[in-house]
């Protein structure tokens, strides 16, 4: 027993502090380059197929897209949880069934003129170039809901015919995908060093901090575990060229590209 103990120990003790990002999954995420926040959104709504095709033909390479599950467990693309924030609906996406949702029309507060749909997630992936990668931010509605990253599952195969990036700010989700979605690159999203000491947990293969974040000893701590990092959200050239030059791989932004 004894022995046992030292060898658990051991286990543990390594797991927290000898571990580095795998850098093949890394292969699959972006390198050096702009990401477009939620699409291109000056011409329509966010997370809508008309702001991410925006995004393509001006340019990008990649795209961040929020999902949601439904009740019945289809992914759709939205920041928020609730539906009459944006929507023709009430009430929240966990709550109703793909068949209601898929009918919704989003973008119907804000500036934006037309009727745009709340894209199904696998019409996205199927309209979207292959060539376009895609970070999916995997919304919940507490810490240990895991609905999403369980609907996920069901679109391993289509994600893998693209390079794709799936980021949460749940570390119960990430540790969910590590399990049942190995193959998947996963993401730490971050907006204050508070619950930093998970990425020693849950071996993240990138962070996304927020871009007030950055600084050398996250830097230094990144390229010790050959983490990569995504920063988000940054909106002005200046600041862009900056993250570029500290050897940020991803920044998320609101911009057209520069």
């Amino acid at each position: 027993m004894y022995l046992i103990g030292i060898v658990i120990l051991f286990y543990v003790f390594s797991y927290r502090f000898f571990w580095k990002a795998d850098e093949k999954k890394q292969q699959k995420g972006p390198g050096y380059g702009l990401i477009s926040h939620r699409g291109l959104t000056m011409d329509a709504p966010e997370n809508t197929l008309e702001s991410y095709f925006g995004a393509v033909d001006n340019g990008f390479s990649w795209i961040e897209m929020d999902v949601v599950s439904s009740k019945d467990g289809v992914l759709f693309c939205s920041h928020n949880m609730d539906l009459e924030r944006e929507t023709d609906l009430n009430g929240y996406f966990f709550d109703l069934d793909s068949n209601i949702l898929k009918d919704a029309f989003t973008g119907i507060y804000t500036r934006h003129k037309g009727a745009y749909r709340v894209p199904d997630f696998l019409n996205v992936l199927t309209k979207l170039p292959v060539n376009i990668g895609v970070n999916v931010e995997l919304k919940f509605k507490s810490w240990f809901d895991v609905s999403s990253a369980r609907a996920i599952l069901n679109y391993k195969e289509i994600l893998n015919k693209r390079q794709y990036v799936i980021s949460s700010f749940s570390p119960v989700i990430l540790i969910y995908l590590k399990v049942f979605f190995r193959a998947a690159p996963t993401a730490l999203l971050l907006e204050s060093y508070k619950y930093f000491w998970v990425v020693n947990w849950i071996h993240p293969e990138y962070i996304n901090p927020r871009a007030d974040m950055l600084n050398y000893s996250l830097l230094n701590f990144c390229k010790a575990k050959k983490i990569k990092l995504l920063t988000w959200t940054v909106n002005n050239i200046k600041t862009i060229n900056a993250c570029l030059g500290m050897g940020v791989h991803g920044i998320i932004t609101d911009e057209r590209k520069v």
